[in-house]
């Protein structure tokens, strides 16, 4: 493996290294996605003309697939990393997981109510049987937002897609103090740090609040400690999200199986991932992903920074998907003790 194979191992997705219109590296799952593809031929026609006119995310196409991709700049040469551009953002294995969690919630919340109905004269107010069926019901909605999301075609949530002046730094800093409590309870600790006081972005606020707890949670599943890192570089603001790895880290070992079939048991769906990329594409930004030294993940989103030109845009009302529960209770529903999830008494 040479050099400049091992450094595109180290992205979460498929990556290819190019130059002057010709490919002179790929990584494994380049070569899973485009088999037809090798070292020295030319880059896909549609991919170049892309990659000429500047852009920095788009689609191509490679015989009858179409692919989404991410440009990385860099002097002499281009780094692209590309996944399907599927009209469904769902795949079978995916909504075979999706169909495997929702059965066993849905049981866990049937076996609850047997239980409570058993003993109806227990105060509500403090039966832990309630609490886990309001944690399970959380699960169950985290997982239909998610299908909800992915189910979408890519186009047309492109075309829906709105964003505002917003102030990341602001958002960060907002999801770390209302996510660091709850998450203490689960024995993990939530840092936040960055260079800015402020740093605006065009963006969603919602979604990209999302996309925070899909990777906060996704990191504390394997680490008791969570570090969330903002500042700005040349045009970009690049949010980090770490763990401190340890023996239970297995999450890059999931990102690399996460095309090879149904997702394990204790990997939930295999969503949550994917729900990421797609919020980061929307925004036009770019994700890597790459293991640290201690086994264990880093995630690293880099965003188009400044302000929208012209006018500020009309923000379209929305449909409130999330039946008045609590963003952080749904988001980090699979890491945080059932306690949390009591319903109050009245």
């Amino acid at each position: 493996m040479t050099q400049e194979e091992y450094n595109l191992e180290q992205f979460g997705q498929a990556a290819l290294e190019i130059r002057s219109g010709c490919i002179t590296a790929m990584n494994g799952a380049a070569r899973r996605q485009l088999p037809h593809l090798t070292v020295g031929a030319p880059a896909p026609a549609g991919l170049t003309r892309s990659l000429e006119l500047g852009s920095e995310a788009g689609s191509f196409a490679q015989g009858e697939e179409s692919y989404l991709f991410t440009r990385i700049a860099s002097p002499g040469r281009e780094v692209v990393l590309f996944h399907p551009a599927r009209d469904c953002g769902v795949t079978g294995p995916q909504l075979d997981g999706f169909s495997r969690q929702m059965r066993d919630k849905m049981g866990g919340l049937l076996q609850q109510l047997e239980l409570f109905s058993a003993q109806e004269d227990e105060p509500a107010g403090s039966d832990p049987r309630l609490a886990r069926f309001s944690q399970s019901f959380h699960q169950m909605l985290r997982l239909i937002h998610n299908l909800e999301f992915l189910n979408v075609p890519l186009e047309q949530a492109e075309a829906q897609f709105r964003p505002v002046t917003m102030d990341l730094a602001g958002l960060c800093a907002q999801t770390a103090r209302q996510a660091a409590p709850l998450l203490r309870k689960a024995g993990v600790e939530l840092t936040c740090s960055g260079r800015c006081a402020g740093l605006l972005i065009p963006g969603d606020p919602e979604l990209l609040q999302r996309m925070l707890l899909d990777l906060i949670s996704n990191a504390a599943k394997s680490a008791k400690t969570v570090c969330l890192d903002l500042r700005p570089w040349e045009d970009r603001a690049v949010l980090t999200v770490s763990d401190s790895g340890g023996e239970a880290s297995g999450l890059a070992a999931l990102l690399r199986r996460q095309e090879e079939g149904i997702p394990a048991p204790q990997d939930g769906a295999g969503m949550g991932l994917d729900v990421v990329r797609r919020i980061v594409h929307l925004h036009r930004g770019a994700l890597l992903a790459q293991e640290n030294d201690r086994g264990g993940l880093v995630f690293t989103v880099a965003l188009p920074a400044g302000p929208l030109p012209g006018q500020l845009p009309l923000e379209s009302p929305r449909m409130e998907t999330g039946g008045g529960l609590s963003p952080f209770l749904v988001g980090l529903s699979d890491l945080l003790p059932a306690e949390l999830f009591q319903p109050d008494a009245d």
